[in-house]
């Protein structure tokens, strides 16, 4: 396997001034540096190399891993909480510097504080920019993780390439830097807080009663979307599935999302170690029109709420985002949606809608750890009402998943390809 080098200097941009962190409190923001931190890249070194035409060898980090080591980075980062205390933003600028280039890069996003026990508090979230590289776009996802008494942070990069989706042989790009919260005294705590969290949100499985419906569901088509192996993660298995069906009436589509977090399996992450059960960071599921004739006229259940409730964008709780469209799945079709009630009784996210007559979806970054749809009892469900005027439609639903694992070097976003369904109709 030849391998070859690349320096790869992160240096992050403060845009608050510098203060020493404190424990999170009302309108609070921490910031902090932190020089010389070692860049390790997680994903396979060939690949790597052969993105970004690297030419030399690359010095291995471990004799038994297939860990690399890029260099060593300066950063610093910015927290600003909001008045709760609890939820907060940040935005990080840092440079890709290699090949006698330096490429600048913004991420940004929401955090949030999360208090694992009366010892440790974590603040977590996930960032996300764009970057072009010898003309070539890449999305970043940025997980980060820092205890919140500890000035230093944890940050897993993935650079996922703008011909993913469409490119079988596109992978994405996995590094870390920074100092892993993962210690032996905070891990325990934190794989316990999980796991309540986990057990919280199963609840009761019993199925509620199923009501008599006033319309039926006719199923079109499904797809499935995939997930790409890179080094750190060697998984090529489903990563997700979308089920469309038609209202009776014929004038609605509800779509179905299905998760498979279990298919990212301890061994498919030969250079790493799971260290707390993984989960959805995000997803998205919308419809697209194919043709002219008709047009998309609302998100059921959803667009009013999150209008009212959401037009900010930020963290909410997903139960209130939520309730009317599964009241509205339960009388009107008979669907039993207690199990995606129980999870998301307690649990927040940062929930989006575009409406278009064209191309509508939801996305949703879910801030609570360990959430997944991976039983068929608690697929996530969308509806998209459509205004046919007497004209026949033609559309595609479609879906996306992100993923995020924690490993003993970072919290990183495992992206999924995009699930597409063939083109169903409507009139």
């Amino acid at each position: 396997m030849k391998k070859r080098i690349i320096s790869l200097i992160l240096v992050f941009l403060m845009v608050f001034s510098l203060s020493i962190p404190v424990a999170a409190a009302q309108g609070t923001t921490q910031s902090g540096t932190c020089t010389d931190s070692q860049t390790l890249l997680l994903s396979n070194v060939d690949n790597f190399c052969e993105e970004f035409d690297i030419q030399q060898e690359l010095p291995a980090m471990y004799s038994d891993e297939d860990v690399y080591l890029l260099g060593t980075t300066d950063y610093t980062y910015v927290i600003k909480f909001a008045q709760d205390g609890i939820h907060g933003q940040a935005k990080v600028s840092f440079s890709m510097d290699f090949a006698d280039q330096s490429i600048p890069i913004t991420v940004d996003g929401n955090v949030r504080l999360f208090e694992i026990n009366d010892h440790y508090s974590l603040i977590r979230g996930f960032l996300k920019g764009m970057v072009t590289i010898d003309g070539k776009s890449y999305t970043v996802d940025v997980g980060l993780n820092k205890l919140d008494n500890l000035d230093t942070i944890s940050a897993g990069v993935t650079l996922t390439p703008s011909d993913f989706n469409e490119n079988e042989n596109a992978r994405p790009i996995y590094m870390s830097f920074g100092t892993s919260v993962m210690t032996d005294e905070f891990l325990p705590a934190y794989q316990a807080f999980i796991q309540k969290q986990m057990d919280e949100s199963d609840g009761d499985k019993a199925n509620q009663p199923q009501s008599s419906p006033r319309a039926t569901l006719a199923e079109l088509d499904e797809a499935d979307g995939y997930y790409r192996p890179s080094g750190v993660f060697t998984g090529e298995q489903t990563g997700s599935t979308v089920t469309i069906s038609r209202d009776s009436s014929n004038d609605r589509f509800i779509l179905f999302l299905q998760s498979y977090t279990e298919n990212i399996a301890e061994d498919e992450f030969p250079t790493s170690q799971l260290v707390a059960p993984r989960g959805i960071a995000s997803f998205r599921i919308g419809l697209k029109r194919v043709g002219i004739d008709t047009s998309i006229s609302s998100i059921e259940g959803v667009s009013e709420i999150l209008d009212n409730q959401n037009s900010g964008g930020g963290s909410m709780s997903l139960d209130l985002a939520f309730a009317v469209l599964l009241d509205f799945l339960t009388v009107r079709y008979g669907i039993p949606t207690n199990f995606l009630s129980r999870i998301f009784e307690g649990s927040e996210g940062e929930p989006y809608v575009v409406d278009s007559g064209e191309n509508s979806y939801l996305d949703v970054t879910v801030d609570t750890l360990g959430i997944n749809f991976d039983s068929r009892n608690s697929r996530m469900p969308v509806g998209f009402n459509i205004q046919t005027n007497g004209n026949v439609g033609r559309y595609q639903g479609y879906a996306e998943i992100s993923y995020y694992v924690e490993t003993q070097f970072a919290l990183l976003v495992v992206n999924t390809t995009r699930a597409t369904t063939g083109t169903v109709t409507i009139s």
